[in-house]
């Protein structure tokens, strides 16, 4: 009833397709299955905490899907941009910026 926080970290080097997170390799697996949820954060590459870089980094922040039943699969189908950073020191750093659609 309190459900849980998944949290993962992918160091990927290229996705030439998609890739999914599921929960099929889990050690055990609940009775009933409820696929609510609600995404904290979403990021590719660097996190970048300066709210004067134009542009949205997160923009799944917040994205709720709490309906639906266990039969349901819920699909974000992504396009991803690379976003070069560099500081007022000259550091640079890489992160990606992307726009998604739900389905």
């Amino acid at each position: 009833d309190k459900g849980c926080l998944f949290e993962a970290n992918f160091l990927i080097n290229k996705v030439p397709g998609n890739f999914h997170v599921s929960t099929h390799s889990a050690q055990s697996q609940p009775e009933e299955i409820d696929f609510a949820h609600i995404i904290h954060e979403l990021r590719f590459g660097a996190k970048i905490d300066n709210p004067k870089v134009p542009g949205t980094f997160n923009p799944l922040y917040d994205r709720k899907k709490l309906d639906g039943n266990s039969l349901e699969s819920y699909d974000y189908v992504m396009k991803i941009v690379p976003t070069i950073y560099e500081d007022s020191a000259g550091t640079q750093v890489t992160a990606y910026q992307y726009t998604y659609a739900f389905r």
